[in-house]
């Protein structure tokens, strides 16, 4: 059990966790997440099904991704709590190491004293100590990392999220009163003409201000205290609907099936079914690739018209005008639109984060720049005793204690 307790505690398992986590964030960035399966199959035609199978689709909510920060948080609580015990004592046995030291060779002067007040330290009882903080370095950098843990366990556990379908030039009021519009939405990088869903938003916040900014896919924003990601597109039909042949057009964005009418009683039954068909010679519409089916290939929406008590079955091709009840409807080509995913992290964790991270850099700082020391003067020598590597402060001491030498020898009288 002690040899699992030690295992668990060492930096060697701590760092194998951490490269470990590194490398699956990586995969984690470079593939899309939580996208239909089709997506992958299209953009990773070997690969993909080694990623569905192994969960990269969703990496951040597997069992194995969310195993590992468990291991490292425990990890951290066992490192933590050891040195909460021991950091009481570490100043004792601090003094007591420099109590039990050999003198520095080769290091003898007149006054001693004065070369640790030079060099920072302070007088302790008979004994003398150098950045006492540096014994706590370790202890803060292991409770900020746990800290940092905690904080993000806290956003991926306590986090809201909701889809939204916003048509380019609409917008979305959430529940804050945040409103977010969708400027323009695209799925072609212009230059390099590869698929690039992107969606250029505007956001009015709470207290009037406005944010602007683009979300891509694996590259979200923040707009507020939520933060909008690239989920998914759709295509809607449109139609423009006007009462007379010379009248002003309304239009309509149909995102579903839908019976556009005047009366309730005559109009057309949109399907929401675009794409390409074969019109054969008796009148049939059959999708592409309908198996032994001959005709023309044409593109439009398949609706029903419904006209007197009859109903017929055709095809709306884009900018075709149908009459139906002395209304005319003119079918334009389908917009595509963006799938917004707003997620809403909890008020206190980002702040807990923040905190979290300048606990982190002050137990950095600690540790590489607040070494602790301590010394006992012997006459005209010192024993020193240092946390982790002393050759940088037995060297400085030396350094000191020649120029203490040379000023020594200065005042002598000849």
């Amino acid at each position: 059990m002690k040899k699992i307790f030690r295992f668990l505690r060492s930096m060697k398992f701590g760092m194998l966790l951490l490269a470990v986590i590194a490398a699956l964030s990586v995969a984690g960035t470079l593939i899309p997440q939580e996208q239909e399966t089709q997506a992958y199959e299209a953009a990773y035609p070997v690969m993909g099904k080694v990623i569905l199978f192994l969960g990269l689709d969703h990496l951040y909510s597997t069992w194995y991704y969310i195993g590992l920060f468990l291991l490292l948080g425990l990890s951290l609580l066992f490192c933590s709590v050891l040195r909460f015990g021991r950091i009481w004592h570490a100043k004792a046995a601090l003094l007591a190491g420099a109590e039990r030291a050999d003198v520095l060779e080769g290091f003898s002067v007149s006054d001693p004293a004065a070369v640790l007040k030079k060099k920072g330290f302070r007088k302790a009882s008979d004994r003398w100590i150098k950045n006492p903080l540096g014994l706590y370095a370790s202890f803060v950098t292991h409770t900020a990392l746990l800290l940092m843990l905690i904080a993000c366990a806290c956003v991926f556990a306590l986090q809201e999220k909701e889809d939204y379908s916003v048509m380019v030039g609409e917008a979305v009021t959430l529940p804050d009163g945040t409103m977010i519009h969708v400027d323009a939405f695209s799925m072609e990088d212009e230059k390099s003409g590869k698929l690039e869903y992107r969606s250029d938003l505007t956001a009015v916040l709470p207290d009037q201000s406005v944010v602007s900014g683009e979300v891509r896919v694996n590259h979200p924003k923040y707009f507020g205290r939520y933060k909008v990601y690239q989920q998914s597109y759709a295509y809607a039909g449109q139609a423009d609907i006007r009462t007379d042949e010379h009248g002003r057009d309304e239009r309509a964005v149909l995102d579903g099936a839908a019976f556009l009418t005047l009366d309730g009683v005559n109009g057309i039954s949109y399907m929401g079914n675009y794409g390409t068909f074969i019109l054969t010679e008796d009148g049939q519409i059959l999708p592409e690739g309908y198996p032994d089916a001959e005709g023309e290939m044409a593109e439009g929406y398949m609706i029903a018209i419904l006209e007197n008590g009859q109903q017929k079955l055709t095809l709306a091709r884009p900018d075709e005008t149908i009459v139906v009840g002395g209304v005319y409807y003119t079918f334009r080509a389908p917009a595509a639109y963006p799938g917004l995913r707003v997620k809403t992290i909890p008020s206190f964790a980002l702040p807990f984060l923040y905190f979290s991270f300048a606990l982190l850099v002050i137990g950095l700082y600690l540790c590489f720049f607040h070494i602790p020391a301590a010394a006992v003067v012997r006459g005209e020598q010192i024993a020193l005793k240092a946390a982790g590597d002393p050759e940088t402060v037995v060297r400085l001491l030396l350094e000191s204690a020649e120029n203490h030498s040379t000023k020594d020898q200065g005042d002598r009288p000849e």
